[in-house]
């Protein structure tokens, strides 16, 4: 019939499109793309310009007394750089969120149902990354680069520094200062510590060629963990026969302590990106909309992960590492837990938004354990890397740890009960901030006696030598 020759027309000319033509498929996923895009990047600038504001507010803002708008032009100058360096990032998540919106509303599977090449709706992301790359190496990198040499003068312009007040160049691609500079090929540019550096090369080689032959490698469950263990071993070794037995590296304490806490940041965003999840589920046009819930779900998960983010960066770890090196290692791999922990809590909203939706198996109790068991891993690991760099402890962090374990507690008697998962997450969300308030109170003393005791001992071992 004449409607079968259409749909068999509209079919093949479906199959035989061309991949690269931009058709309404394309722009339909490049248009949720998109804003998926501008959540991430919004969340994550926002959370990356608070801390900025308030480092700066503390940093600069005690040596110098300085207008609120002041504050927030330094914060402009210096925020870009750290969110450039967090693009891919921010594009990964955000394309993540995209293609998992197209699978909740089975768009993906009709897509393919139709008799669409997958490509139709890979390729747009694809493209659109590859472009956003190639704009950001050639003008947003150099204008964030830019503005942060302009917040480097202007800083040391009110503390009153010398060193980098006549430095007329933005730092880019190379960094450093008037009688030290780091460059790409290090085992070249310091024969010194060449046999160090080409050491991290083999350990990163092997390992990296190791994991790429994983994928491709058809063999059992056994042997592929075994096969991931050893890799894990080599890039964990690496750094070790480096570090202690190739002469080691002049590494930065103050640049390591950042790098991680970067990172940190970083997985502080997948508990944005659940709290967001959450959120679309209840005010979407599936949900039930605006309640109690959306409010709960929301306070939550902001909560929460600020609160995570406020207790990290209470350890001053440039400090303490610039004075005891030694304990670098040990701090470096005691962030392996602390990263899953912090993940597993975004994971875990991720699973109260599908419980919400209705698409999980879990009960209301599973669902809760999702978030609390790696939000007490967390609040373990944290205390157990302070004790670990410090070598000291106090009887006051026992009692906020107990009080932290005991919100938790209390969370999962709520949900034993038959509490709805919203209230037990705000019990949840309160865990973190026993911290934040026992350190306010009385735990800031603690910790400016173990660094002033660090500092005369790093001082004393100097007036020896």
């Amino acid at each position: 019939s004449r409607s079968t020759e259409g749909t068999d027309r509209m079919s093949s000319a479906a199959l035989t499109a061309p991949l690269f033509r931009l058709g309404r498929i394309e722009r339909y996923v490049l248009i949720q793309q998109a804003r998926s895009l501008a959540v991430a990047l919004g969340v994550i600038s926002a959370l990356i310009m608070l801390i900025d504001f308030v480092e700066i507010s503390r940093g600069v803002g005690s040596d110098v007394d300085l207008s609120g708008p002041r504050i927030l032009g330094l914060m402009l100058l210096k925020s870009p750089q750290v969110i450039v360096q967090l693009l891919p990032f921010v594009f990964l998540f955000g394309t993540l969120a995209a293609y998992v919106g197209l699978n909740r509303r089975s768009e993906l599977i009709a897509m393919r149902a139709a008799g669409l090449s997958a490509w139709r709706f890979v390729l747009p992301a694809a493209g659109a990354a590859f472009l956003f790359g190639i704009v950001t190496v050639t003008v947003l990198g150099p204008m964030s680069a830019s503005a942060d040499g302009m917040f480097q003068r202007e800083r040391s312009r009110l503390s009153g520094s010398v060193a980098g007040a006549d430095t007329n160049q933005a730092i880019w691609i190379r960094e450093g200062d008037d009688t030290r500079q780091m460059v790409i090929r290090a085992a070249r540019q310091d024969p010194v510590r060449r046999s160090a550096a080409m050491a991290y090369v083999k350990a990163i080689l092997i390992a990296q060629l190791g994991w790429v032959a994983l994928a491709f490698i058809d063999t059992s469950i056994a042997v592929t963990f075994c096969f991931a263990g050893l890799l894990i071993l080599i890039e964990l070794a690496g750094p070790v026969v480096a570090e202690h037995r190739r002469g080691g590296t002049p590494w930065h304490a103050h640049h390591i302590a950042e790098r991680y806490g970067l990172l940190v940041i970083i997985a502080l965003g997948e508990g944005m990106i659940g709290t967001m999840a959450s959120l679309s589920v209840i005010v979407g046009p599936d949900g039930p909309g605006w309640s109690l819930d959306f409010v709960l779900i929301g306070l939550a998960g902001v909560g929460v992960t600020f609160g995570m983010w406020w207790i990290y960066f209470i350890v001053p770890c440039g400090l303490v590492l610039h004075v005891r090196r030694e304990r670098s290692f040990g701090w470096g791999y005691g962030h392996i837990p602390l990263f899953g922990a912090v993940v597993a809590v975004g994971a875990g909203l991720h699973a109260a938004a599908y419980h919400l939706e209705d698409h999980s198996s879990l009960g209301v109790l599973g669902t809760v354990l999702t978030v609390a068991v790696p939000l007490m891993v967390f609040v373990v690991a944290l205390y157990g890397l302070y004790v670990q760099i410090t070598r000291s402890w106090d009887g006051f962090h026992m009692v906020l740890v107990v009080l932290s374990a005991a919100l938790v507690g209390l969370a999962l008697i709520m949900a034993t009960a038959g509490a709805s998962v919203a209230w037990c997450l705000v019990v949840l969300a309160l865990v973190p901030w026993v911290s934040v308030v026992g350190y306010e109170l009385r735990g800031h003393r603690h910790n400016a006696e173990v660094v002033a005791a660090l500092s005369k001992a790093a001082h004393e071992s100097e007036m020896i030598s």
